[in-house]
């Protein structure tokens, strides 16, 4: 059997043959940023440094995870190094600061109607308000520049609008929000909000089939 491979925060996710997943058909933006660093440092420092991050992200990942599932920070940071316990801290305190209640998290959906593939960080909703929303955490580098934080933003929201459309079609409700909360091992933190995903839905669709197009799909 053939596999689809898409990344989470670091983690690697196959899903079934015949659907590509939500992370491949937004890797179609490729940042001029992430060009850049190709082009100055070369594939092989790039390399190396992608695995650090993607190392990294891992660990927090599972820390977010274990703290919405038990709701103890300590469990949630325990074994994780300063900086992995820094990064935790500030998507934990925003999680209180908005009473995030989770719905949905972490398991594999599929749409059959469109043939792609994906795994949200969380689906719930957010200050008490009943609209669900998609909640996507990122620990990736803080952007060179202006320019390249807007493409970053736009890849979040085509990404978070492709996780929408799945669980949309799976439960038949609606998810009309979405945040990104990015926390880096550089002490960063920054919070993206995505109020209407109408529009990127749509354009998640159309990536979706240039994709189908270019892999023939």
């Amino acid at each position: 059997m053939e596999w689809e491979w898409g990344v989470l925060m670091g983690r690697p996710k196959r899903y079934r043959d015949n659907f590509v997943s939500v992370t491949e058909v937004t890797g179609l933006i490729i940042s001029k940023g992430l060009l850049y660093g190709y082009g100055s440092l070369g594939t092989t420092e790039m390399e190396r440094r992608k695995a650090i991050s993607q190392t990294f992200g891992h660990k927090v990942h599972e820390g977010i995870e274990k703290f919405l599932t038990t709701g103890s920070f300590d469990e949630a940071s325990e074994g994780l190094n300063n900086q992995q316990v820094s990064a935790l801290s500030k998507l934990t305190d925003w999680c209180f600061k908005h009473d995030v209640q989770v719905e949905f998290s972490e398991e594999p959906l599929y749409s059959e109607e469109h043939g792609f593939a994906g795994t949200p960080d969380v689906i719930g909703t957010l200050d008490g308000k009943d609209g669900l929303a998609v909640i996507d955490w990122k620990t990736d580098s803080t952007p060179r520049s202006k320019a390249d934080d807007l493409e970053r933003s736009f890849k979040y929201q085509l990404q978070n609008a492709g996780y929408a459309i799945l669980y949309e079609e799976n439960f038949k409700k609606q998810v009309n929000l979405a945040w990104t909360i990015r926390s880096d091992k550089d002490g960063k933190f920054r919070v993206y909000e995505y109020p209407d995903l109408k529009e990127a839905k749509r354009m998640f669709l159309n990536l979706l089939e240039i994709h189908k197009s270019i892999k023939g799909k």
